[in-house]
């Protein structure tokens, strides 16, 4: 190990580069172009590694904004349909309970109809049951009568036929 060597391991000694092929103006002269070039690009491949999530976790931010935007959209899409059902169902109720009560009023008109109906048909069929009987009873009284006049008129038409008939040559006595 030389003097310039920094120790990697204290139990290892670390091997030395070449001292004749010492780089830079030795302040460090353990760094080597090498070993810098490729400190340089870890360093640009771990920054570009964190450039990456960092704009990921950005896109990720944007999107979750986005969404948690159209949640709230639909929240209030969902509060505004929510109010609509309810004032449509406080509506229907509502038609509902005054249709009801204009069909049971209607039913209740219809049924009283329904009364008068009954009351003024036995009415009028117990007059017309009066009168039937009435006019049964004329028609009888008719018939008596026509029956007494065919009788009285067939006794005259004999009669007439009697003295129509010609009369029988006086027998000699």
């Amino acid at each position: 190990m030389t003097t310039n060597t920094p120790p990697i391991h204290p139990e290892k000694p670390a091997q030395a580069t070449n001292p004749a092929m010492h780089s830079g103006d030795g302040r460090h002269p353990w760094v080597e172009p090498a070993v810098v070039i490729a400190a340089i690009g870890v360093a640009v491949t771990i920054i570009g590694l964190l450039v990456s999530i960092a704009l990921g976790i950005y896109g990720m931010n944007v999107r979750i904004d986005g969404m948690s935007v159209r949640i709230d959209d639909l929240g209030t899409r969902m509060d505004t349909l929510e109010t609509r059902i309810d004032d449509l169902g406080a509506n229907l109720n509502t038609r509902m309970d005054v249709l009801a009560a204009e069909f049971k009023a209607d039913i209740r008109d219809l049924n009283t109809r329904m009364d008068d109906l009954r009351a003024s048909l036995s009415s009028r069929m117990d007059d017309l049951s009066t009168r039937i009987d009435d006019l049964s009873a004329r028609m009888d009284d008719l018939s008596a009568r026509l029956s007494t006049r065919m009788e009285t008129l067939s006794s005259r038409i004999d009669r007439v036929y009697q003295l129509l008939l010609p009369k029988p040559p006086p027998t000699p006595t």
